[in-house]
């Protein structure tokens, strides 16, 4: 497809990859034990796809969820259309990204400096023939081809690390553009410098020190990170003439949320609410930081600081005027880590009468989206409400030194009150939730803290809701979910340390009027590992 044996490659039978006599990569890996385990994943998986529940369920570490977590190709998805024709990949890795160009539809050329990365992004990336892994360094590849979208998903930190001479991201970025038709783009994922867990503390990612980059103690021949102005600056230096930024939280490695400068700056849509719920999806996260990073992202949206701030920065740079992504797009939010029947984008979009509007669209080609507990509800779009999500009120109290189950009980009190107006909304009449076995409709598993949004005018709202159980439920069971969910948000408990899980919950139902009975936790506990495993496949 690429003619690579016109310049001087030669295909290597044994590993699938394209490569030069006598090439010998470059020296970068994650550890010769971690990708010999990663190559015998890959190579024995039956499924090797972008949503394989079996790849899933071996990321117990970071070294297998970075490279086979399916919300790795979630960077690009905003891009999807854009990445239908000639696409190269520089910095392959171990295939993550290159499986998810390549089910994209695109004609790709996976370029990848290490033979042994290479080899397992081949294996990776089997069964689909549009997929083509060159073993090479960027600095040595010739091709004479034009490209429609080059990728550049956590590389150019390490250029100075990998090219040679003088500014060598410049360099590197100058090189991209050279190779790209004239309406092409080039697709840019870094971390910031300025990035708000950095300033609250957490090591540099790659020299894995703390205020590294903050204080900019780059020096030459080491990876080095950028701060949005700066990355702009560069692009531009490089010859791009417009380059679009946008925020991907946690950060662009693990992506859920991707927020556009459109919805940042916006004063009428919470942009603030993804950052912040996406603090616990950090792996990378360990405390103790300087600050509460979840707490402090409503301040800096509020400020206008959201995507100078991003722990991350995706940039799209090209020669054309016209945008990657249309600026009535605010946001893109995915559910990837299900079953691929289950798996979901959520775009929010500003319409023509100025209002927001949210729009659903399944991810895999899946017709059936039921299991024999739960259905998933999917309208093709829905109106966006303004105000604030139940949750943060809990996160509020969770995150405060000192806090007690007494508080918290009164938050319960106050989440079901809205629970008790939610039911008489949807036509269930006048309910008082005082016992914990009280049945709900199967409609209600979904109305958790953070699905509830509190309009302006203080009524309750349901928001996001996707699934519905076949049965009714237990009150104490969608209890149970929703604050299970808020879990990681918890600062130690000081008034009951080295108290356990069930009876931290137990004393929550009991503090907010409805105590359990004996093994009711327990059971609770169960049904929602049930669930997880019918909706994601993984226990």
């Amino acid at each position: 497809m690429f003619e690579l044996e016109h310049m001087g490659y030669e295909f290597d039978d044994v590993h699938r990859i394209w490569t030069r006599p006598g090439f010998a990569g470059i020296a970068y890996n994650d550890g010769d034990s971690s990708e010999n385990r990663l190559a015998d994943i890959v190579r024995e998986a039956g499924d090797v796809g972008v949503f394989s529940c079996e790849l899933r369920s071996k990321c117990t570490d970071w070294v297998t969820l970075y490279h086979l977590s399916p919300q790795r190709g979630n960077v690009l998805r905003p891009f999807e259309n854009l990445l239908k024709g000639k696409v190269l990949e520089i910095g392959a890795g171990c295939g993550a990204v290159s499986r998810y160009l390549g089910e994209a539809g695109g004609r790709i050329l996976a370029l990848e400096g290490s033979p042994r990365r290479a080899a397992i992004a081949a294996s990776r990336t089997r069964g689909l023939p549009n997929v083509t892994v060159l073993a090479e360094r960027f600095d040595d590849f010739r091709c004479g081809q034009q490209f429609d979208a080059i990728t550049l998903i956590g590389v150019l930190e390490y250029a100075g690390v990998f090219s040679d001479g003088h500014e060598p991201a410049l360099k590197m970025l100058k090189k991209a553009r050279s190779m790209l038709n004239p309406n092409g783009r080039l697709f840019i994922a870094i971390e910031n410098q300025l990035g708000l867990k950095y300033f609250a503390g957490a090591p540099e990612d790659h020299i894995g020190k703390s205020m590294y980059g903050i204080e900019g103690r780059y020096r030459n021949g080491q990876p080095r990170t950028y701060g949005r102005r700066a990355l702009a600056e560069l692009i531009s230096a490089a010859g791009f003439a417009c380059c679009e930024f946008l925020a991907p939280f946690p950060d662009y490695k693990l992506p859920r949320s991707i927020l556009t400068e459109q919805g940042c700056a916006a004063n009428d849509f919470d942009a603030a609410a993804f950052a912040w719920q996406s603090v616990v999806a950090d792996p990378h996260q360990v405390g103790p930081l300087n600050f509460d990073i979840a707490r402090t992202w409503r301040t800096v949206f509020e400020n206008g600081l959201g995507l100078e701030l991003s722990n991350s920065l995706l940039a799209v740079a090209s020669q054309t005027k016209q945008r990657a992504v249309t600026e009535q797009v605010l946001a893109f939010h995915y559910s990837t880590g299900r079953k691929a029947r289950f798996c979901k984008e959520t775009r929010f979009i500003r319409d023509t009468l100025d209002a927001v509007t949210v729009r659903y669209r399944l991810l895999a080609e899946q017709i059936e989206m039921s299991g024999p507990g739960y259905e998933m509800v999917l309208p093709g779009q829905d109106v966006y409400r303004r105000g604030r999500l139940l949750s943060e009120t809990f996160i509020e109290l969770f995150s405060t030194p000192g806090w007690t189950i007494a508080e918290a009980g009164v938050l319960i009190r106050n989440y079901l009150g809205h629970l008790e107006a939610l039911l008489k909304t949807h036509g269930y009449g006048e309910v008082r939730l005082a016992w914990l076995r009280r049945n709900l409709p199967g409609s209600f598993v979904d109305a958790t803290p953070q699905n509830i949004m509190i309009g302006l005018d203080g009524s309750p709202y349901l928001i996001d809701v996707e699934w519905r159980a076949r049965r009714e439920i237990e009150l104490g069971f969608l209890l149970f979910r929703g604050l299970s969910h808020l879990r990681a948000f918890l600062r130690p408990l000081e008034e009951a340390p080295g108290i356990s899980w069930k009876e931290f919950f137990e004393r929550l139902f009991a503090a907010a009027g409805i105590p359990a009975d004996v093994n009711d936790v327990a059971r609770y506990s169960a049904q929602e590992v049930q669930f997880q495993i019918e909706v994601t496949g993984v226990g």
